[in-house]
């Protein structure tokens, strides 16, 4: 019942295509028709026979031509439910197929499905990441949050509210750390939507960026040494400035005595920026796995609050803005970042 009322669909969208060739047909028949009694009014019966002839066998040759239509709307009605579907590959999707047209529309859709499918894998994947890194997200930004209400509640009849106070600064720091982090890492796929390129002042960037963590220096109580001549580069400020706090947070958070140095130089036409510390470091077989997604080496074991995601953005970042980054290090001695700019404007 249901294949009976899929062909006669069918069969009327075959009449609509071909009403063009249909309304000739009899028009043609009929001028001849009337032609033939017009002047031969008394041999009706000699141009019936042959209308009648004509029409079976244009009928017959109409119906014949319906069943390779009907075989191909089936064979493309197969094609959609398979996309619909999507459980199985391409592989396993077979039709027979005889003429060149449809041959080459079935390939196509097979690769269009394949990528669609390739699309849909890594979806997935990001999905998947992404839900896995507001997991450890959440988790980690618990710990600034729990810190603030203990350093709140000490603060009430405390003997040193101001100790207190700068360690609750620290702690809302943080928090504005992971909110940027995660805002970032929403916004590094669709990087080049975000990017304003225009004169930056290194030195000017440098120092924001000092400013805004300068309690974590006042609460360390180690050395800063700031050697960053006026110099413009062309960059984005806003990453270019995610990528300088990244590295200054990660100097500072494993470095618990000595000094944190960020000088900065030309050599011909290139800028370097270097910010070194004399912190713990990083084991030689852990240095060129740092940019890795989600990779904390040996120094996040020891600190549970790390992600593996900030150094990530990092490089993400530098490679879209055309700018390069190298890691040095020692452990016991100190890690030495270098980024090299080589787009640069004058004063």
């Amino acid at each position: 019942m249901l294949s009976n009322r899929r062909i006669k669909m069918h069969f009327l969208k075959y009449l609509k295509q071909n009403r063009r060739i249909i309304v000739l047909y009899f028009f043609v028949q009929c001028f001849f028709t009337g032609s033939w009694i017009l002047y031969h009014n008394d041999e009706i019966l000699l141009v019936l026979y042959p209308v009648l002839v004509t029409t079976i066998v244009g009928l017959v040759a109409f119906l014949l031509g319906f069943v390779p239509y009907y075989k191909k709307i089936t064979q493309l009605e197969k094609v959609l439910i398979f996309i619909e579907e999507n459980d199985r590959g391409p592989e396993s999707f077979h039709v027979q197929v005889h003429q060149e047209e449809e041959k080459m529309l079935l390939e196509i859709a097979e690769e269009l499905m394949s990528k669609f499918k390739a699309l849909e894998e890594r979806h997935f994947i990001k999905e998947a990441d992404r839900e896995s890194y507001y997991a450890l997200w959440s988790h980690q930004i618990k710990t600034p949050i729990t810190s603030l209400k203990l350093l709140l509640e000490e603060t009430d009849g405390g003997e040193n509210p101001q100790i207190n106070r700068y360690q609750m600064l620290e702690e809302i720091l943080k928090i504005e750390q992971y909110m940027d982090m995660v805002l970032h890492y929403n916004r590094i796929g669709d990087m080049s939507k975000d990017l304003v390129i225009e004169d930056v002042e290194l030195q000017k960037t440098v120092h924001q960026v000092l400013k805004k963590y300068s309690i974590l220096f006042i609460n360390r109580r180690f050395q800063i040494v700031v050697d960053v001549p006026e110099v413009r580069i062309v960059s984005d400020k806003k990453w270019l400035t995610l990528v300088i706090e990244q590295i200054l947070s990660n100097a500072i958070k494993y470095t618990e005595s000595g000094h944190v140095r960020i000088r900065a130089f030309q050599e011909k036409d290139l800028v370097r920026l270097v910010i070194e510390d004399t912190g713990i470091g990083i084991r030689a077989e852990d240095i060129d796995r740092v940019f890795e997604k989600g990779f904390t080496g040996y120094n996040g074991r020891l600190d549970q609050r790390a992600s593996g995601i900030g150094l990530f953005l990092v490089k993400k970042v530098m490679d879209q803005l055309k700018h390069s980054i190298t890691v040095e290090s020692r452990v016991g001695e100190g890690t030495k970042v270098v980024l090299t700019f080589g787009n640069l404007t004058k004063m």
